[in-house]
């Protein structure tokens, strides 16, 4: 089914109810910015009664300030946390309804949940560090800061997790989809595939949680070791990955002509850069994209992302055919 056909029925289906409930966001936030107004009028009028009335004296100036600076942070906090509340009722409400049923609509395999449980997160951040984070960022202690939006099913009799994550440590960070896919047969060796660096792109966000000082993390590239670097018999693969194995035959083994050709497409396509690495009987991918799925006024069913997650969604499961046949034609 092509993406307009299920954007097309997503908005028949849940466009009015979203509407509905955006409406009542809307009505929610000018309430609480109105009694917000009130308030603030309110304890403008009390700071100069209490100027006037109780400290008329000049050395209490500082107490002056201090009340009324409370009273400003105070109303401020509590207007942050009413919208902050309501917004993510919304988007919980959105990811339940939308993403779930858009989710189900690419593959009746997978199954979508917009939270994530403890043990989910240990085990991909545990998964990840293996796979994705070299000696010096291990050192500096990479953590999910948040992991979202989780995707799993069995397709072809494999099984596949797909979750959004934030991963961080002091040096670098990745946002992004972070795809495991779990195959039947040990594979021998491993094989990497990077973006190429010359590619990569190194944003170095300014967003203050990620602040350094005066200095920004930077987007973690997957680095791969000047000894396990290999060459493969297609320039415009080169293009765009570089390659890194234990064996050079164990890397043509893993990376068909038809893999190549399926990931050269994909990057060409959408221009989203990805990673991979598959060791014995796992396969790991991860996207590199911002936090999907937050819908606006202006953009109720978040089309852009929608569109995005079923390009990656399209591209796993064919990926996964492709291992599945590789792994099949493959002799140990």
């Amino acid at each position: 089914m092509e993406f307009e056909e299920l954007y097309e029925k997503l908005l028949d289906e849940h466009g009015e109810a979203i509407a509905i409930k955006q409406n009542k966001f809307k009505l929610q936030r000018i309430f609480i910015i109105g009694l917000f107004a009130v308030g603030f009028l309110a304890m403008i009028f009390m700071y100069f009664w209490i100027a006037e009335e109780v400290l008329d004296i000049p050395e209490n100036f500082m107490i002056e300030v201090a009340v009324f600076s409370v009273l400003a942070i105070i109303l401020i906090s509590i207007l942050g946390k009413c919208l902050g509340r309501i917004s993510k009722s919304l988007n919980l409400y959105y990811k339940e309804n939308v993403v779930s049923h858009f989710v189900s609509m690419v593959d009746s395999n997978f199954n979508y949940s917009a939270k994530s449980d403890s043990s989910q997160k240990e085990i991909a951040e545990s998964q990840y560090n293996s796979e994705f984070s070299d000696s010096e960022a291990l050192q500096a202690g990479t953590k999910f800061e948040r992991m979202t939006d989780n995707i799993v099913g069995t397709v072809k009799s494999y099984p596949i997790s797909i979750c959004n994550i934030l991963a961080k440590n002091k040096l670098f960070y990745f946002e992004g989809l972070f795809v495991h896919i779990k195959t039947d047969k040990d594979m021998p060796g491993y094989t990497q595939v990077a973006s190429s660096l010359r590619n990569y792109m190194f944003k170095k966000r300014a967003f203050s949680n990620l602040n350094i000082g005066n200095m920004h993390r930077a987007e973690s590239p997957l680095v791969i070791e000047p000894s396990d670097r290999r060459r493969m018999d297609h320039s415009e693969f080169e293009k765009y990955f570089e390659v890194g194995s234990n064996d050079q035959i164990v890397a043509m083994q893993y990376l068909t002509t038809d893999i190549m050709e399926h990931m050269v497409e994909f990057r060409k396509t959408y221009d989203i850069v990805f990673d991979f690495v598959w060791r014995g009987k796992d396969v790991f991918i991860r996207f590199n994209l911002a936090q999907m799925f937050k819908p606006t006024m202006s953009d109720p069913i978040c089309r852009e992302s929608l569109e995005k997650c079923m390009a990656i969604l399209t591209f796993v499961l064919t990926f996964n055919e492709l291992v599945a046949r590789t792994i099949e034609e493959t002799a140990i």
